[in-house]
């Protein structure tokens, strides 16, 4: 899956959970500063993550997401390990 299919779920994730006020979301976007999400929004991100890449997600990790494309990479990277 390319950048351009992630991104897309990813957001449609996004404004799922968030009643659609999402908007205008973009690979440079920042989770906390731009899309205002909380920590219980990231749990959310967790779980996103987990089910696309069959992974378990560590706190650690989950901490380091700054911005839209840190996810969407990530989530590439993991899915990239299951194809080799």
């Amino acid at each position: 899956m390319d950048n351009k299919n992630i991104l897309k779920r990813f957001i449609n994730f996004l404004e799922n959970n968030n009643d659609g006020y999402l908007k205008n979301v973009k690979m440079s976007s920042k989770l906390k500063e731009d899309l205002d999400l909380d920590s219980m929004d990231f749990l959310d991100i967790a779980y996103f993550i987990e089910q696309e890449t069959d992974k378990n997600l560590s706190d650690d990790v989950l901490e380091t997401f700054e911005t839209v494309s840190d996810v969407v990479l990530f989530i590439k990277m993991g899915m990239r390990k299951h194809v080799n």
